[in-house]
């Protein structure tokens, strides 16, 4: 269709427009204009099939002016690409009508005011199932305010003339995808979690789910641990589930963890320890230990000194456990008669005090005379600081650490490897820094 040569309305419109600035409501006062699938433009989105023919509606709801009848309206209605239109009926008393998919209406007889008023219906059909998404836009080229949707009401006479905002962005939507999905990886884990919504609904499963007719809100997953599995991270997620979004679906990996085990020799000696792992991970114990579920990674066992046994040999050990293994770190304590008459070995005492804060001492004892070196180290393996750096006789030995690095500033919170060198001889021992 074309401009037919009644098209005074809109004339009209538009040289008022030019004589008088319009009177235009900003966002967000009222006159919203949408698509809807019934007249009282509370549904904005429709299941259909393919191939049937389907009626929705462009609806102005509030208009400004309440009390005045609508003498004309712009805007352009952008259909979705997997639907075939079939006809648009405009209000009996139109006089002049813009070709699609441009609508610039003028009435004869001014539309009733009302909260919902009806400025077109249209038929259609979809091609198939597909969703598909109405838009609404500013006539092309024949705007009477640039950049936005218009109607007028019967006192345009005086230069008033409202701006219509879309309602929603997109307008309606047919067919929209509204599968709520839990996906866990890998299906072996079983992954736990927990499922809140709007209206407070909850859920509590495991594994895969698929779930149909929840309402419309804001859902959040917290994965939980499961047994030797390690939840996703982060551990929990914020999805939309409406009829413009799609799909909803949380996706979450479960990482099965690895176990370690610590034996001390003789079996039953409460031979003290410290165990430093990925992320900062630093345990304490006594004797034999074993922890499952823990993540995968590099772990580094330090023996503490148990009188009257000596420490195992090294005093350290560094394992790489691989994900769903198991790694053992084994120490061997010998009494002071089982090494008569060997040679003394090199002894690093547990600082004190530890955890520590701002300054610990750190002792140790040379079985000679030896070039010494006592070092700090970050868990990623750099030097922090230089303690002693020697030639000191053989006996008894100690020294501080302020909590400061070579250049004198404040090491952070964490953990930190000691780490003394005397000829052939190293020994290690964790420690950990609270500011």
């Amino acid at each position: 269709m074309r401009r037919t040569a009644a098209n005074a309305v809109l004339m009209v419109l538009v040289a008022v427009l030019a004589a008088t600035p319009a009177r235009a409501q900003l966002y967000p006062e009222p006159n919203r204009v949408g698509i809807y699938f019934d007249t009282g433009a509370t549904t904005n989105w429709a299941t259909r099939p393919a191939f049937h023919s389907s009626t929705a509606y462009l609806v102005l709801t509030h208009p400004t002016g309440a009390g005045y009848g609508i003498t004309a309206f712009e805007c352009r209605l952008a259909l979705p690409a997997n639907t075939v239109l079939m006809g648009v009926q405009l209000p009996p008393q139109s006089i002049n009508v813009e070709t699609l998919p441009d609508l610039a209406v003028g009435l004869a007889v001014p539309l009733p005011w009302s909260s919902a008023v009806v400025l077109a219906t249209i038929t259609y059909y979809a091609s198939n199932t597909a969703p598909g998404s109405w838009t609404l836009a500013p006539v092309q080229p024949y705007q009477s305010i640039p950049n936005a949707m218009v109607f007028g009401t019967e006192d345009i006479n005086r230069g008033y003339a409202y701006v219509m905002q879309a309602s929603h962005v997109p307008a309606a939507v047919v067919n929209p995808d509204l599968t709520f999905t839990v996906d866990v990886q890998p299906d072996a884990s079983q992954g736990a979690w927990h499922l809140s919504g709007p209206g407070g609904y909850v859920c509590d499963a495991r594994g895969d789910s698929t779930f149909i007719d929840l309402p419309f809100g804001s859902y959040t997953i917290t994965w939980a641990a499961n047994g030797t599995w390690a939840p996703p991270a982060p551990a929990t997620a914020t999805r939309t589930h409406d009829q413009w979004s799609g799909a909803c679906v949380f996706s979450g990996a479960f990482q099965q963890r690895v176990q370690v085990v610590i034996t001390v020799q003789p079996a039953g000696l409460a031979a003290p320890w410290f165990l430093l792992g990925p992320d900062g991970f630093w345990l304490q114990g006594t004797g034999d230990r074993t922890l499952a579920g823990i993540a995968p990674g590099s772990y580094t066992v330090m023996w503490a000194p148990l009188a009257p046994w000596h420490t195992p040999d090294p005093s350290s050990a560094t394992l790489t456990a691989p994900v769903g293994e198991t790694i053992t770190f084994a120490g061997v304590y010998h009494t002071p008669a089982a090494v008569a008459g060997a040679a003394e070995v090199l002894r690093l005492l547990p600082a004190r005090p530890n955890p520590f804060n701002p300054r610990t001492t750190i002792r140790f004892e040379l079985p000679e005379a030896a070039s010494v070196r006592l070092e700090i180290f970050d868990l990623a393996g750099r030097r922090v600081t230089t303690l002693v750096a020697a030639n000191l006789p053989a006996g008894p030995h100690e020294a501080t650490w302020d909590g400061t690095g070579r250049r004198g500033g404040a090491a952070p919170s964490g953990n930190y490897i000691a780490r003394l060198t005397a000829g052939a001889q190293v020994r290690s021992m964790g420690m950990q820094l609270l500011r």
